[in-house]
């Protein structure tokens, strides 16, 4: 696969999921997903990964979490 086609696909990623608001990856969460929906959503700011919203609230525990993974 030559890199330009990797950005087309990346990009085309980027589209269709959310991207952390901390970090920048993507988060693999559907950008179609109502926010009452989803995990690890701040409200006022978006859509977080799990690692960033664990080292940005590390109160919450993680095994709550861990049964809808």
């Amino acid at each position: 696969m030559t890199d330009g086609m990797w950005r087309q696909r990346q990009i085309h990623k980027d589209e269709i999921y959310e991207i952390c608001v901390s970090c920048r990856i993507n988060t693999g969460v559907p950008k179609t997903l109502d926010i009452q929906e989803r995990l690890y959503y701040i409200e006022g700011a978006g859509q977080m990964c799990r690692d960033c919203y664990d080292e940005t609230y590390p109160e919450t525990k993680r095994s709550s979490y861990d049964e809808l993974d």
